[in-house]
């Protein structure tokens, strides 16, 4: 993979209303102290500060906004960029699909950017969206000459309604789980350089395959370790030593034991004192917003310098998906530590 710059960060989450604050918070316990309960009329779970009276898209407009902001803060006036979003499924937003262009456009007006529209698209399919959505922008950095593409994760599972149609899908937050809301966006562009906040370096891609096998066979962590492989093969660092491990396994027994596996992997070298961080303990489960909250916290931590070597983000809440992304020290600070 030809590397690419995280240039800056934004978020709003139940638990802070910009990224600083976010990724304090998953150090703090804060899930702790959130609302889990609501009405009909309000929202169910853990809430971001906006109002209850916000449903639907208008609401995913809304957190999106939050979280474009902050991203594309330093953007010169009138900069075209592209914008890439990772969405709720259609069968969990429905509508959503036809309505993705002027989705789009309402993002666009609501931050004030100027949206390239070829470089431009919605990725509709919740969690699993996220390596998809970083191979479009790759695609689309190496093919025209833009300043930057911002990728936003956005959802929201707090309302009653959405709550009860996850439900009927199969595809609401696992037992133990707290329903929250996210934006998480990422601005990226092809050229890394000392003022990147970190580079997001490889990807790669499997699926678990006792979530889809008949009979169903142990999970042992087979695709997430297949993952980690290929995106440290897109990378080419063979020999990485990884500082980070930011994830969003379920708070469940399946979830611990995957993670389990996975911190056994013998071809995943660890520092001694390796950071384990889950966005949706302090938060929620963010659905769609999930794999971008996660680049947000690990891309954070690297440009506070809390995380000093390669760190991975694992994905995995999307089904049998299992997706991974590795971020690296921008290259003056690899220099230095040599």
């Amino acid at each position: 993979m030809i590397a690419l710059a995280i240039k800056a960060v934004g978020a709003i989450t139940p638990v802070g209303e910009d990224a600083p604050a976010t990724v304090g918070s998953l150090f703090a316990e804060a899930l702790d102290a959130l609302p889990a309960e609501g009405t009909d009329e309000g929202p169910v779970g853990a809430a971001t500060p906006i109002p209850a009276t916000v449903k639907g898209i208008d609401r995913l407009v809304a957190l999106g906004g939050f979280a474009l902001r902050e991203a594309t803060l330093d953007l010169a006036k009138a900069t075209e960029i592209g914008l890439v979003v990772c969405a709720p499924s259609e069968k969990d937003e429905p509508g959503f699909v036809a309505e993705a262009s002027s989705f789009l456009s309402r993002l666009a007006a609501e931050s004030d950017l100027v949206v390239a529209p070829k470089a431009s698209r919605v990725f509709g399919a919740g969690p699993s969206a996220i390596i998809e959505a970083l191979l479009f922008v790759r695609a689309t950095l190496q093919a025209r000459d833009l300043s930057a593409v911002c990728v936003l994760g956005v959802d929201s599972l707090v309302s009653s309604t959405r709550q009860r149609k996850a439900r009927r899908n199969g595809s609401g937050p696992v037992e133990d789980s707290v329903a929250g809301e996210a934006a998480a966006a990422i601005l990226l562009n092809s050229r890394p350089g000392p003022d990147s906040l970190a580079i997001l370096a490889g990807v790669g891609m499997a699926e678990e395959p006792s979530l889809g096998a008949q009979p169903r066979e142990p999970n042992l962590g087979k695709g997430i370790k297949s993952a980690i492989d290929r995106a440290v093969a897109d990378a080419k660092l063979p020999n990485a030593l990884f500082a980070a491990l930011v994830h969003d396994f379920p708070p469940s027994q399946a979830g611990f034991e995957e993670l389990a596996w996975v911190k056994c992997c013998p071809s995943l070298p660890t520092s001694p004192g390796v950071h384990i961080v889950s966005p949706p303990f302090s938060t929620g489960a963010t659905g769609a917003a999930s794999g971008v909250l996660s680049l947000v916290t690990l891309a954070f931590l690297i440009e506070k310098q809390v995380i000093a070597d390669p760190g991975l983000c694992l994905f995995a809440s999307g089904g049998p998906h299992r997706d991974v992304a590795i971020l690296t020290p921008p290259p003056h600070r690899r220099a230095a530590k040599r």
